[in-house]
C-alpha cells in the first residue's frame, strides 16, 4: 500500500506502477509562534525525501555495498510520520496563537483551504477526465477511481481503504491520499479542542491521544487486525499527538525550560540524531526479522519519537545552531518548500512512466522508471508551486485577520 505502515515486502510495479505503503504529507503548513522557521523547510525536505525512497528505491534489489540504502530506504514509509508530527506542531501553534480571537475558526479553515484544496482537486481533476474520458487507458485504475471517487472529494479515502481493502494501492498512483485525508480530519476536529484546552491540559490530553492510539493498534493487531486500520485517525494519531502536545508545553514555562535543556545537546551535535535515527532502523530491521506484525507495535511509536525529537530540537533553539544550520540549507529547504507538490505527484509519475515503459520500451528497469518517475516529479512540484499553489496562497491576505475579542 502507499507509507501506510512499515513494509518488508519487496513492492514491484504493477502493469503500470510499483505499490507503495501509504503516506506524505501530511501536506505543509503554517509557521509556529516564532514565524516562519526556516529549519522546518528542511525538516519537509527529509520527509518528502524518505516518502519518495520508500515507493521506488525500496522496491529495488541490490547486491554488495548498495544493499545498505536499499534497506534503509525501506523504512521512508516514516516520513509520514514526520510529516505528522510537524503539522501536529504548526497547526496546534497557529490554533493557540488565535485562540480566543474573533474569527479565528474561519480564518483557520479559509487558510487550510487555500493550502490544501487547489492542487489536490486540480489533481483529482484531471484523474476524473482520465478515468471517465479514457477509460481503455488502465481500465482496471479506471474502474477503481471511478468506485472510489465519492471518498477521494470529501477527504475520506482512508476509510474507503477499511471498506474496499483491495483498493489500497490507489488507482493512478493516488495510494498516498489516505495520509491527507487523515489530516483534513484531524484540521476538522483539533481546532474545537484547543478552542477549549490549552497548556497542561492539552498537553496532557495530547499524551492520552498518542497512548490510546499506539495501544489500540496493538490490540488490533494482536487479534489479527493489520494494515488497513493503520489509516484511521484513532489508530495513527501518535505523530501528529505528539506534535500537537510539544506545541502545548511551549506555553508551559517550567515544561518548556526542561525540554530545552534536555535537546539542547540534539541541536548541538546533530550527529547524535543520526546515531538515534541508525539505531531505531537497527532496531526495527531486527523486529523486522523476528515477526513483521511486531512493527505494527513497535514501529510507529518509536520514529515518533525520533521526530519528535528532532522538531524539538529546531524550534526549541534558535536558527544558529549546527542542526539548524544543516537543516537550512538551500537544496534541502527547496525541496521543503516543495513537499506538497512532490508528495502529491510522486506516485502518480512513477505510474505514468511505468506506463509509458510498458507500451514503449518492454524489459525497461525498475531503477530506470523509478529516476524518470521522480524527474517527471520535480518538475512538475515545480510548476505547480509557482504557477498554481503560490497564487493561491497569495489570496491568504484576504482572510481577516483574527481580532482580539
Amino acid at each position: 500500500m502507499t507509507s501506510a505502515t512499515p513494509s518488508t515486502t519487496r513492492r514491484v510495479p504493477r502493469a503500470p506502477v510499483p505499490a507503495p505503503p501509504r503516506s506524505v504529507d501530511a501536506p505543509p503548513t503554517g509557521a509556529g509562534s516564532q514565524g516562519h522557521v526556516d529549519a522546518l523547510d528542511g525538516v519537509r525536505g527529509i520527509a518528502i525525501l524518505l516518502v519518495m525512497l520508500v515507493h521506488g528505491v525500496a522496491n529495488l534489489e541490490a547486491s554488495g555495498w548498495a544493499r545498505l540504502p536499499v534497506a534503509m530506504a525501506r523504512f521512508g514509509w516514516s516520513g509520514v510520520d514526520l510529516f505528522f508530527v510537524l503539522s501536529g506542531w504548526l497547526i496546534t501553534r497557529i490554533l493557540l496563537e488565535d485562540r480566543g480571537r474573533a474569527g479565528a475558526l474561519p480564518a483557520f479553515f479559509a487558510r487550510r483551504a487555500l493550502r490544501i484544496w487547489p492542487l489536490y482537486f486540480l489533481v483529482l481533476a484531471g484523474l476524473s477526465v482520465l478515468a471517465y474520458g479514457w477509460p481503455a487507458f488502465q481500465p482496471g485504475d479506471a474502474a477503481e477511481f471511478r468506485r472510489a471517487m465519492p471518498w477521494y472529494w470529501t477527504h475520506t479515502f482512508n476509510w474507503y481503504l477499511i471498506v474496499h481493502p483491495s483498493g489500497d494501492t490507489g488507482a493512478y498512483g493516488t495510494g498516498t491520499f489516505w495520509s491527507l485525508a487523515l489530516e483534513e480530519q484531524f484540521y476538522l476536529v483539533w481546532p474545537f479542542v484547543v478552542q477549549r484546552l490549552h497548556g497542561r491540559a492539552l498537553a496532557r490530553t495530547c499524551g492520552a491521544l498518542a497512548v490510546g492510539s499506539a495501544l489500540l493498534r496493538i490490540l488490533l493487531t494482536v487479534v489479527g487486525v493489520s494494515f488497513p486500520l493503520a489509516v484511521l485517525p484513532f489508530t495513527r494519531l501518535e505523530g501528529l499527538a505528539v506534535g500537537a502536545g510539544l506545541a502545548a508545553l511551549r506555553d508551559v514555562p517550567e515544561a518548556w525550560a526542561r525540554l530545552r535543556r534536555w535537546t539542547a545537546p540534539l541541536a548541538d551535535s546533530p550527529v547524535r540524531l543520526v546515531i538515534a535515527a541508525l539505531a531505531c532502523h537497527a532496531l526495527l530491521t531486527w523486529v523486522t526479522q523476528l515477526d513483521p506484525e511486531l512493527l505494527q507495535v513497535v514501529g510507529v511509536p518509536t520514529v515518533v519519537c525520533v521526530w519528535g525529537a528532532l522538531v524539538l530540537a529546531v524550534v526549541a533553539h534558535g536558527p544558529e545552531t549546527p542542526l539548524a544550520r544543516i537543516l537550512t540549507v538551500r537544496p534541502l529547504r527547496a525541496v521543503g518548500r516543495i513537499s506538497y507538490g512532490l508528495y502529491v505527484f510522486h506516485l502518480p509519475a512513477i505510474f505514468l512512466v511505468s506506463c509509458a515503459a510498458v507500451a514503449w520500451r518492454p524489459g525497461t528497469s525498475l531503477a530506470a522508471i523509478f529516476w524518470t518517475g521522480y524527474a517527471v516529479t520535480f518538475v512538475a512540484a515545480l510548476l505547480s508551486w509557482r504557477l498554481w499553489e503560490r497564487p493561491w496562497l497569495a489570496l491568504k491576505r484576504w482572510v481577516p485577520r483574527p481580532a482580539r475579542a
